[in-house]
């Protein structure tokens, strides 16, 4: 399987050079000069504070920063301008055909309000991105004013009025909203983040760059493109393309969005010429300064250049892979998906397609899957949310996963099943590349949970590179070291293989000082037991939060027996005080099929930058088979088990268990069963 990245590109791609219709840019999305213009204005002021050694290290010198960007950026070049009504132009305009004259109070003249009706209605926006876009049609005038005069004091008292109203119900709120933004962005980078230095530079600026400068040759110039940016004569030459990202909003493609109204929102990643005010220029995108957006159709609805590119490129891919993992479907044009799939599918027909689909509607995904033949859509079940809501997220996530309710009887053979489920297919990721690593959100004592919890949804299940060995940091995404080598086996696994990797879940060598007896493949044990829970139809699920406390339990029945399995653990999102706690499940423990304890938080090391290969962080993960370790004590009752969990059971622990709910159990087939589920590779 592959990545397929179809919706930006790395912003030092020289095909952008080549085809510089394959990125929205201002040579033909001119709304975006605004922008531009406002991103270079605040790039001067980074660099006068990098020359000034100004220091960012409280909330005041934030203040003091934001006052110089209001003054010598938002106010210097006049920003209201792009919203506001030229009375030179409109005068321009109409003089073609009206007699402007002078104001005589003795003549008869049109009233304030017929002139300012008409001005609304022939007023219509023609110069985007430009300054005073605002233009009049003539046709209005000509049908009111049969006279064909008009006076040159009244239009410029009425469209006065109409730039004060557009100036306190538009322009006021738009650069408050920029400014807000750009205080928020500033406060992150620089008073949450804590960077190595607090002086803003050319490697770490005031913040993330929105667009990506290209130089276009000569023959790509344009007119009346980009002057009043550059302010050089050469400007036509210059080219800036915007970066890819996403808003918190969940904005399929937040270039689409226009402030002034929802109803600027279009399909197929085509913008709207009159959408100058987007919410690229309020900075309300999380972005990605590294990723160029590609534009694959034009003002007309026609292919750029991009499709052919990546035609050639998806048809490759599917050739040499079996599937393909649809990186920021969401953000992609669907009219290309449909173009594209059947394509890659006509040359690998039976191409297997997962999906990332985070639009937070399921009717939308559901157009997706239906229309594409999506096979599976991505889902993770840590997000980067607030510790307090993780707890809670992760509890969701596992019970969205997949599989039957507790109860629901789907799995026995006479029950029909004639209802239509609306519950996606997923595949449930542990965590994606696009998120910091468990160690930097919530320390190693997570990693091992979470393994666990996983293996016991009722879904296909996924991780990333770097999850199973304990990464301090994602890898960027240019990075130039190799991996680590994985392992090299001594022996084989029947016969307790030592494994060289000292990281992680995979393995860790018995030469350390960390003594892990049973325990060197954490990961392999759980795909082996999630294997055999599936195709033993271990379909209905229940999972469950215990309230004030980071406890989580999950629970996989088979529907034709009595036979249930159980994972209780203590998650590390949240610092909930490690109390006992008494949990009772229905039925008899008969079983034990693994306990994991995370080790001590002392045995992770730094990440060492100079390392010539990218290794993980050591920890140590206790693992015991047989027994339910020192977790708790069992207390059996006729129907029910007690288990009395004690502080043994710290944050990074869990007990999965084999509970047998029946009232009279046959002694020989409960060993047969339980022979049967074997976890252990033997």
């Amino acid at each position: 399987m592959t990545d397929v990245v179809l919706n930006h590109t790395s912003f030092d791609n020289p095909v952008l050079k080549e085809h510089y219709d394959m990125s929205y840019n201002n040579l033909n999305t001119p709304q975006l000069i605004p922008a531009i213009e406002l991103e270079l204005a605040i790039a001067r002021v980074s660099r006068s504070l990098e020359a000034e050694a100004f220091e960012i290290n409280s909330e005041s010198q934030l203040d003091e920063v934001i006052r110089r960007i209001s003054l010598e950026v938002v106010e210097a070049l006049h920003f209201d301008e792009y919203w506001l009504i030229s009375v030179d132009s409109v005068l321009h305009e109409l003089s073609s055909f009206f007699s402007i004259q002078s104001f005589d109070p003795s003549d008869q003249h049109t009233p304030d309000d017929v002139i300012r009706s008409l001005l609304l209605e022939a007023l219509h926006e023609e110069h985007v991105g430009h300054r005073f876009p605002l233009s009049v049609r003539v046709e209005p005038f000509k049908r009111a004013i049969a006279s064909h005069c008009l006076y040159r004091t009244q239009l410029e008292r009425v469209i006065a009025s109409l730039n004060a109203e557009i100036r306190a119900t538009v322009v006021t709120p738009q650069i408050s909203s920029i400014l807000t933004s750009i205080r928020n962005g500033i406060h992150y980078r620089f008073l949450e983040r804590r960077p190595p230095s607090p002086i803003p530079s050319l490697h770490y600026p005031l913040l993330d760059s929105y667009f990506t400068n290209i130089t276009q040759d000569t023959s790509r110039r344009r007119s009346n493109s980009y002057n009043s940016i550059a302010g050089k004569e050469d400007a036509d030459a210059c080219c800036y393309c915007v970066n890819n990202g996403w808003t918190w909003d969940n904005d399929r493609d937040p270039l689409n969005l226009s402030l002034r109204t929802r109803a600027s929102l279009v399909e197929d990643g085509i913008i709207k010429n009159y959408a100058i005010n987007t919410k690229v220029l309020r900075r309300e995108m999380v972005i990605w300064s590294d990723c160029v957006k590609l534009r694959y159709f034009d003002k007309d609805h026609r292919f750029t250049s991009a499709f052919s590119i990546m035609r050639e490129y998806i048809e490759l891919c599917a050739l040499l892979f079996d599937g393909f993992r649809l990186d920021n479907c969401h953000n992609t044009p669907l009219a290309l998906l449909e173009a594209l799939v059947p394509l890659a599918r006509a040359v690998n027909p039976r191409l297997i397609l997962l999906a990332e689909l985070f639009t937070q509607d399921q009717a939308v995904d559901q157009q997706y899957i239906s229309s594409l033949g999506i096979d599976m859509i991505v889902r993770e079940t840590v997000q980067n949310v607030s510790p307090s809501r993780d707890i809670r997220r992760y509890s969701d996530s596992l019970y969205a996963a997949g599989g039957q309710e507790l109860g629901s009887l789907t799995g026995i053979r006479e029950c029909p099943c004639c209802l239509v489920t609306t519950q996606l297919p997923t595949v449930l990721y542990d965590i994606t590349h696009d998120n910091p690593t468990f160690l930097e959100l919530y320390g190693v004592a997570a990693i091992p949970a979470v393994t666990v919890l996983n293996a016991l949804c009722v879904t296909h299940t996924a991780s990333t590179k770097g999850f199973d060995e304990g990464y301090p940091k994602n890898p960027s995404v240019v990075e130039k070291r190799l991996y680590a080598v994985p392992h090299e086996a001594i022996g084989d696994w029947n016969n307790d293989a030592l494994l060289t990797l000292r990281t992680g879940l995979l393995a860790l060598d018995k030469s350390t000082s960390i003594e892990l007896p049973d325990n060197c493949y954490l990961r392999l044990l759980m795909n082996h037991l999630h294997q055999l829970l599936s195709l033993n139809h271990f379909h209905e699920r229940y999972v469950h939060h215990y309230p004030s406390t980071a406890i989580l339990s999950i629970e996989r029945r088979y529907t034709g027996s009595f036979f249930s399995v159980v994972c209780v653990s203590h998650t590390a999102f949240t610092q909930h005080a490690n109390s006992p706690i008494d949990i009772t499940l229905l039925g008899r423990v008969v079983g034990v099929f693994v306990s994991v304890k995370c080790g001590s938080a002392e045995a992770i090391a730094a990440s060492e930058e100079a390392e010539t290969t990218l290794k993980g962080t050591p920890f140590a993960v206790d693992m015991n088979c047989r027994a339910p370790h020192s977790f708790c004590s069992m207390e059996f009752k006729p129907q029910t088990t007690t288990l009395h969990f004690n502080d043994a059971f710290t944050p990074g622990s869990s007990l999965v268990l084999l509970v047998y709910s029946g009232s009279q159990a046959s002694f020989d087939h409960l060993l047969n069963y339980v022979e049967c589920m074997r976890v252990l590779p033997r």
